[in-house]
């Protein structure tokens, strides 16, 4: 399955997406006075949950999502899910055969793979021409996971 822009993560703190989790295992819901956030904030922080596999389309916990809310080392179940994500999984594919490191290039990797990919263009992610769109944005925040979690 091709990697599609709602693939890529928009959501760089990985403490918060940990928060959201949480928070759906302890109250069942998820609101955004529970957090000091927007709505807009916890809809990133929650589609970043649902990408590495802790919520489902619904918003609900899957399994994983309840070991996470319920684990004492959240950090290595979100760094195996990271690596098992479709946007890792293309990320590393590029890098292998482009012959460049993953960290410090989520930039190039997001560029090329959106420039080639054969999927309609309301699916791709793009940049402007000071290279301040959505590739730049998104790309700060894989970078970030891969530090973090990597």
């Amino acid at each position: 399955m091709p990697l599609t822009s709602i693939n890529v993560p928009q959501a760089d703190d990985l403490n918060k997406v940990l928060a959201v989790v949480k928070c759906k295992y302890q109250h069942g819901f998820l609101s955004p006075s529970l957090f000091n956030l927007t709505k807009r904030q916890v809809d990133y922080y929650a589609h970043s949950a649902r990408i590495l596999g802790f919520l489902d389309r619904n918003l609900n916990l899957t399994q994983s999502g309840i070991n996470l809310a319920t684990t004492s080392m959240p950090m290595q179940l979100m760094a195996l899910a990271f690596r098992n994500s479709d946007v890792y999984q293309e990320w590393e594919s590029w890098s292998l055969s482009s012959g460049k490191t993953m960290q410090g290039h989520a930039n190039q990797f997001l560029t090329d793979y959106f420039s080639t990919a054969n999927i309609p263009r309301n699916q791709r992610l793009s940049n402007n021409q000071q290279g301040t769109g959505t590739i730049s944005r998104r790309a700060k925040t894989l970078e970030d996971w891969y530090v973090r979690l990597c």
